[in-house]
């Protein structure tokens, strides 16, 4: 079946994950379980970074990426609103690496992130608005 690449409506609860093969962030529909658009930008609300304990364990054993981890929220255009007015520098960057981590890391302080509430994927760069809940 061809990707359909629909637009993301606000709202929309989704999934979304880097994908190794096009560069892109794969953006999966959490209603159908679907992947509905690869792109390079993706704005995000009330976030879980989500890791499976299991695919980060298969990853490293078999030193194979998979897909294993990415962030799940509701699609919303206020992290465009903020870019306006803020620039990238007002932003927490957060990175994963299954290799070296096991749950979404700040990038500067490797403390583990878990949650969100704006979160700004753009290009292979995930950066979050504030972090309310990282231990």
């Amino acid at each position: 079946m061809k990707l359909k690449n629909k637009n993301l409506e606000q709202g929309q609860k989704v999934f979304v994950y880097r994908n190794l093969h096009t560069g892109t962030w794969s953006v999966k529909d959490k209603k159908t379980n679907r992947v509905i658009k690869h792109t390079d930008t993706v704005f995000l609300r009330d976030v879980d970074f989500k890791v499976s304990k299991k695919g980060n364990e298969r990853v490293r054993k078999q030193k194979s990426k998979n897909v294993h981890a990415g962030v799940q929220g509701f699609v919303d255009d206020i992290g465009a609103h903020l870019l306006l007015i803020h620039s990238l520098e007002d932003f927490t960057e957060v990175t994963y690496n299954p290799y070296k981590y096991k749950s979404f890391v700040i990038k500067n302080t490797e403390q583990p992130v878990y949650e969100a509430q704006i979160v700004l994927m753009v290009e292979n760069r995930v950066f979050v608005y504030d972090v309310p809940n990282h231990i």
